[in-house]
């Protein structure tokens, strides 16, 4: 079929064939995938996936456009247009889709992918736990980290000013979309402490590395414990209302102030670290063991 009666056959259909790398429906992907301000601006992202687009369906969160990869065909366009409401509907060849989604998407040869709409999502402080993303720079970890703490749910954010930002499309791959609705403020770092006690009215509790004599006289100690840089440990309490504050591999906790309440995982002596994701899905699932312990009707 030729490019004319193809673009004729999908307009049948209230589809739009898109070619070249030129088109500004392209241009203005791929600026949306590049591009942090433009995100912002235009209040949307790139979402790749059939079953991604339905989750956030499913979350009643708003659809600009789908795109569908051209395999062969007009005869191969299948979709249901109830099933996947949007603004606008669009094919293209799989040399543009990968030009959108970028080559780490590694998209398929019938691939699906959306522009999606930021939804306004409300930020409460009449939560009892939240975590907090200290200066994570790797767009991967902070996915992943999002994804687990929604599932175990941690439903509130706080992001530090040098945090990568949750609508990279690295870190929306890695959340599988979670991050597109998840309730978040950011917030410089110098003010992080006196925002979680002042503002929150939280307690902080920082995940870091324990000095190698704490650690060896808890080495049969087979969970997380808490702990000061002034001395002593506690291994049953945990703060009422806590902010578990994860921070860069690179950088780590170094300058949030010593007087601040510390967790951490027991670990091998030859182990030096966990990585982020790692170490910070463990204490989300071992903080609510001890919360729900204290208190079985604690929620998020």
């Amino acid at each position: 079929m030729s490019g004319k009666h193809l673009a004729k056959a999908l307009a049948s259909k209230g589809i739009t064939l898109i070619h070249g790398a030129h088109n500004e429906t392209v241009k203005h992907l791929v600026k949306l995938r590049e591009k942090k301000s433009y995100r912002h601006e235009q209040r949307s992202v790139l979402v790749q996936g059939k079953t991604t687009i339905q989750e956030l369906l499913d979350r009643n969160i708003k659809l600009r456009s789908i795109g569908l990869t051209l395999n062969r065909d007009v005869d191969h366009v299948e979709l249901d247009r109830k099933q996947f409401p949007a603004e606008r509907y669009f094919v293209c060849d799989i040399n543009n889709t990968r030009r959108i989604l970028g080559t780490a998407s590694q998209p398929s040869a019938n691939e699906m992918f959306a522009e999606v709409e930021l939804p306004h999502v409300e930020f409460s402080s009449a939560i009892d736990k939240l975590i907090v993303f200290n200066n994570i720079s790797d767009p991967g970890n902070l996915g992943t980290l999002v994804r687990t703490a929604k599932a175990l749910g941690w439903t509130t954010a706080v992001l530090t000013d040098k945090t990568c930002d949750l609508t990279n499309d690295k870190t929306i791959r890695a959340s599988k979309a979670a991050v597109i609705d998840y309730p978040h403020k950011i917030i410089p770092s110098s003010q992080l402490i006196d925002y979680l006690v002042e503002t929150m009215h939280m307690t902080p509790v920082v995940a870091d590395t324990p000095p190698r004599d704490i650690t060896d006289t808890l080495s049969s100690n087979p969970g997380i414990f808490l702990w000061t840089k002034a001395g002593g440990q506690n291994l049953d309490k945990v703060p009422d209302r806590i902010a578990l504050i994860l921070s860069s591999e690179h950088h780590g906790p170094s300058h949030i102030d010593p007087d601040v309440l510390r967790v951490s995982i027991p670990m091998s002596s030859n182990v030096e670290s966990l990585n982020v994701s790692s170490a910070g899905s463990i204490l989300l699932f071992q903080l609510n063991q001890l919360l729900g312990r204290r208190n079985p009707n604690l929620g998020g």
